[in-house]
């Protein structure tokens, strides 16, 4: 476990009976760094430092209220620390394209979207600012990725009058989700979790994986056939795609991370799509 965390990291998990053999680092992005912890009774845990002590506090309630096995289960918060069960098994892979994984992972959202919410989550959702994709695609335009009438197309897309809102995981993709010994799919990356519109959850997937037009439809039949509703993110579907992508975009733009291009260039098929469907009608 690198220093200077090492010994308070150590300190905190001896406090909570776990003693620590092993540490390694799973991973340093995002918002919270993630770390393997091999326990001296043999079980082995995911530990996260979050920034703040809320943030860990957030995930923490939110994995409580979760059930169905859909997550981690929640087992130390202390102060910034979370510590999770460790699912151990095989990622899916960032190149699957099995039917039968899409429909297992809908099914997993839609289960997780039924989480019920207490009153304070469901006063306090993380809602997309209504100017962040016009934001975005500014950017973008000053790069010179997309020309200014695409982003013109993309900031007027129509808003729902209503989004409903759910425990949204915020990036469920293949290399998200793990297959255990058991043939079980499970989610992992719990630091994203909030109460967020359900469209924008199967958007951010279904852009994230991504998945073909035909995959598509298999993940949102996976998600209905589970429970799950699609009628807003069809009827928003232009929307619901190009928000996601630009939250993609904004993120890579920040980190310098690669993706961006490929980002921009789906961007402008939606508006082309959505000029099309504006000059037909």
């Amino acid at each position: 476990m690198p220093s200077p965390l090492d010994t308070w990291l150590r300190r905190t998990l001896a406090n909570a009976g776990l003693s620590v053999v092993r540490a390694k680092p799973i991973s340093r992005s995002g918002s919270a760094a993630a770390f393997k912890i091999d326990l001296s009774d043999g079980r082995a845990v995911k530990l996260r430092v979050f920034s703040r002590d809320a943030d860990a506090a957030d995930i923490w309630r939110f994995l409580q209220q979760v059930r169905h096995g859909a997550l981690p289960r929640p087992l130390l918060l202390s102060g910034r620390v979370l510590v999770v069960e460790y699912v151990a098994g095989k990622t899916v892979g960032l190149k699957s394209r099995n039917t039968s994984i899409v429909r297992r992972a809908a099914a997993l959202m839609a289960r997780l979207h039924a989480t019920p919410l207490p009153p304070r989550d469901r006063a306090h959702p993380t809602l997309l600012p209504p100017d962040s994709l016009k934001r975005v695609t500014a950017s973008l335009v000053r790069r010179r990725l997309i020309d200014r009438a695409s982003a013109r197309t993309l900031s007027a897309l129509p808003l729902p009058r209503w989004a409903p809102l759910a425990l949204t995981h915020g990036d469920l993709c293949p290399e998200n989700l793990v297959m255990t010994a058991a043939g079980k799919l499970r989610a992992i990356d719990e630091e994203r979790l909030a109460v967020r519109p359900a469209a924008f959850d199967l958007a951010r997937t279904i852009t994230r994986w991504p998945l073909s037009p035909t995959l598509e439809r298999a993940f949102l039949a996976g998600y209905a056939r589970e429970g799950g509703r699609t009628d807003d993110f069809v009827a928003h579907r232009s929307l619901w795609l190009a928000t996601a992508l630009g939250v993609s975009a904004r993120y890579r733009m920040q980190k310098r991370l690669p993706g961006v291009r490929r980002i921009a260039a789906a961007l402008k098929a939606i508006s082309r799509r959505a000029a099309d469907r504006s000059g037909a009608g």
